[in-house]
């Protein structure tokens, strides 16, 4: 194999999602390895200040992108890959990339970050709590009636549409040569949608080591939160947890940024410091400098970046037991996992872990060695060129 044509719609360039991420590390860990890269990307910036009339034509353009195709079949002519490889379409490629590969006989690998495959606001949640009704019910009524995408009708359409349209036409099953799902959790919904399991690889995402881990005595932060700060992400759990600890609660960081931020910041306990946005290197140093990370997430996480980011640097990990986490932070040996959206519990464990540091600080070693047995650049490789092998064979 000597090329590939990756193909990813970026949410924002300003604050790149952990996709946006993936994305351009697979391709860089590709290029590294000799093997030529060809980017196809649209991002989604403009979409923001975009007017009604703009806004309609993406919507419209959902289960079928006209531009986008054109542009793509001109790429494929032109650099002729061996292999295309897609990474997310929303909003503004949409899955017709398939099928030109699928005419052009150009074999296809799907990684699925998310699950807006399956659910229209692509996180199987409404309302705060975890919400499977279109997978259960193999339809895309319930989105419509609940309005999940942004509480439209109007918005949900579009979408719950694209995705009836590519259900119904078993886009996964017969036209993907590979779907590279990201924790066994993950595969097990595919499985449902009946993918399958010929096709599916479990292939997790990686990160580069963040070099030698700091001492736990030269680690001058308690707990640290890293993460966008919105409804499932779960820090307003974090945050009551804290107040119910009282003036027994530890000192927590909190890093990054949201819709959410204004209002929980403006009720933290004292204890609590936000940041704001910080460039990648930054958020290393801060694990490097805390003993442990904390991952209050309420919904189906894909494969956070931030868990094996912590790995890295030697972080313990203190989780919620929810979707594909319990596959990554293994109990009592990189961390511990917690009842998601249950305070009372959280703020048991974040006592334990502040009475008994030593065996945080054993578990953040046990961290490390997970990240250099399944999270490195050079186990990725291994696992991606497989996988590109099964799609050409």
């Amino acid at each position: 194999m000597k090329s590939v044509l990756v193909v990813h719609n970026s949410y924002g360039s300003a604050a790149p999602s952990g996709e946006d991420i993936v994305a351009e590390e697979e391709s860089q860990l590709l290029r590294d390895h000799g093997i030529a890269v060809h980017r196809y990307t649209k991002a989604s910036d403009g979409l923001r200040e975009a007017n009604i009339g703009r806004l309609a034509w993406t919507a419209l353009q959902a289960p079928w992108a006209w531009s986008p195709l054109r542009e793509l079949s001109a790429m494929l002519r032109g650099c002729k890959p061996d292999i295309v490889h897609i990474h997310n379409t929303f909003p503004r490629i949409s899955y017709s990339v398939v099928d030109l590969c699928s005419r052009s006989n150009i074999p296809c690998v799907v990684t699925l970050h998310n699950y807006r495959w399956i659910c229209s606001n692509g996180v199987l949640l409404r309302d705060g709590v975890v919400c499977t009704e279109c997978l259960d019910r193999g339809s895309v009524y319930p989105a419509m009636r609940h309005r999940c995408f942004r509480k439209s009708f109007l918005a949900t359409l579009p979408i719950a549409t694209t995705i009836a349209f590519n259900r119904a036409r078993r886009l996964l099953a017969k036209r993907v040569r590979a779907v590279i799902a990201l924790t066994e959790f993950q595969k097990a919904q595919l499985v449902r949608l009946q993918v399958p399991e010929s096709k599916i690889f479990v292939k997790p995402n990686f990160v580069r080591s963040a070099g030698s881990v700091p001492s736990w005595e030269d680690r001058d932060l308690d707990f640290l939160f890293v993460g966008r700060i919105s409804e499932e992400k779960g820090l307003s759990v974090l945050l009551d947890a804290w107040r119910h600890l009282g003036c027994a609660a530890p000192r927590l960081t909190v890093i990054g940024d949201g819709r959410l931020r204004l209002a929980l910041e403006a009720r933290s306990p004292s204890n609590v410091e936000f940041i704001g946005m910080c460039s990648h290197d930054q958020v290393l140093g801060f694990m490097r400098r805390a003993r442990a990370l904390l991952f209050p997430s309420i919904w189906f996480e894909g494969f956070p970046l931030a868990i094996v980011e912590a790995f890295s640097c030697g972080l313990a990990v203190l989780a919620s037991r929810i979707g594909g986490i319990p596959e990554i932070v293994r109990e009592e040996v990189s961390g511990e996992l917690v009842e998601p959206g249950n305070v009372e519990a959280w703020a048991q464990a974040i006592r334990r872990w502040t009475d008994k540091p030593e065996i945080v600080a054993e578990m953040g070693q046990n961290a490390r060695r997970a990240f250099e047995q399944f999270y490195t650049p050079a186990r990725n490789i291994e696992l991606l060129l497989e996988v590109y092998e099964r799609a050409l064979t």
